[in-house]
């Protein structure tokens, strides 16, 4: 099933069907630093990256390992 996203600002919605769950940006994005692309994918349901400047911000707040 698609999931469809929408940008609310600090927050991504994202539909599957008739149900929906919004992820914080800056959860998302320490996700996508520390996990694949495919287990992004596999655990979200959806392609999503993050814009450079919140990555800056969420990496600088990762232990080192885990960047």
């Amino acid at each position: 099933m698609i999931v469809k996203t929408y940008d609310r600002g600090d927050s991504i919605v994202a539909i599957k069907g008739n149900k929906q769950k919004i992820y914080k940006k800056e959860y998302l994005t320490k996700c996508w630093l520390t996990m694949s692309n495919d287990s992004f994918f596999d655990m979200f349901g959806f392609n999503w990256v993050p814009p450079l400047e919140l990555q800056e911000k969420v990496r600088q707040r990762l232990p080192r390992r885990e960047v």
